[in-house]
């Protein structure tokens, strides 16, 4: 008999390619929220949100294995990253606590704790609160994803996009702020190495590229993969802390966290966990790919 994976966020740019790789092997629920998916007749689908429990905590008792992926990474309103990074990831936590759930693999983010901005503590307090729980854990703090498409709509997507458009291209000079890109197939094949993997138990991973890269390096490579040449506005760390002080000091509800990221985070990087319990070596940034 096949085992049972919920899967939460299975409409994310994470999630519909995981399910793929894992639905002829498992027996998968998803839980899908506002984006389209596709499905297919190997997969049962729920409707709702990890913050509205009624919707899917029926679903928990027939469940071995939890991967929960969904979360909120950009927001107007940071009262959201509490409400759903933190309260949603505690509920699901209780329940899968109350039925037995064998393993909860949890994808969290190497901008952690209580100095990476609201989204960072949330999903901070979020780890913890898994820490404290009787199920056998696994926690990966996935790096910046990206694919050779550059299809996710943030972060390298969007820088992606800014070479493909633009004529200049800003970036913000900072020696301690550093990128490790990874590539979606390599966090996806993190993934998989965790379920059932009894070493991964209780343990918490860092998976992201092998390199930390300037976001010249970052913008330079990917210049050179689309075959674009645009001007690189090199913007002074002082600058943008200045605006940053001056728009939040201006209007105390404005939402700057990515920029608060950018600017005060230092990141983690690659762990030697995820080379010698799952024996993962995440490819370098667009090396694997032709240049000509």
């Amino acid at each position: 008999m096949k085992k049972k994976i919920f899967i939460t966020g299975a409409s994310s740019f994470l999630g519909e390619g995981l399910i793929n790789k894992l639905k002829n092997t498992y027996d998968i629920t998803v839980l899908k929220h506002n984006k389209p998916l596709k499905t297919s007749e190997e997969i049962r689908v729920v409707q709702g949100g990890i913050e509205n429990a009624p919707a899917w905590q029926a679903e928990l008792p027939l469940v071995d294995i939890i991967i929960h992926i969904a979360s909120i990474s950009h927001t107007k309103d940071p009262k959201n990253y509490e409400k759903i990074n933190t309260r949603g990831t505690e509920k699901l936590v209780k329940i899968a606590e109350e039925k037995n759930v064998k393993q909860f693999i949890y994808i969290s983010t190497r901008t952690i704790g209580e100095k990476c901005g609201a989204y960072g503590t949330s999903k901070g307090k979020a780890e913890e609160y898994i820490k404290k729980s009787k199920l056998p854990y696994t926690i990966i703090r996935v790096g910046e994803v990206y694919d050779e498409s550059f299809t996710r709509a943030e972060g390298l997507g969007k820088i992606a996009s800014l070479v493909e458009k633009s004529f200049v291209v800003p970036y913000v000079v900072d020696k301690n702020s550093t990128v490790s890109p990874i590539h979606i197939n390599d966090v996806q094949a993190g993934i998989l190495a965790t379920i059932d993997n009894e070493l991964s138990y209780n343990k918490t991973y860092t998976l992201t590229g092998p390199e930390n890269l300037s976001l010249r390096q970052v913008i330079e490579r990917i210049c050179k993969f689309k075959k674009k040449s645009p001007i690189l506005f090199p913007v002074p760390r002082i600058f943008v802390q200045i605006v940053y002080y001056v728009i939040t000091k201006i209007n105390k509800k404005a939402v700057l966290d990515g920029l608060e990221r950018l600017l005060w985070i230092r990141k983690e990087s690659l762990s030697a966990n995820v080379m010698n319990d799952l024996h993962i070596h995440p490819r370098y940034f667009l090396k694997s790919f032709p240049w000509n």
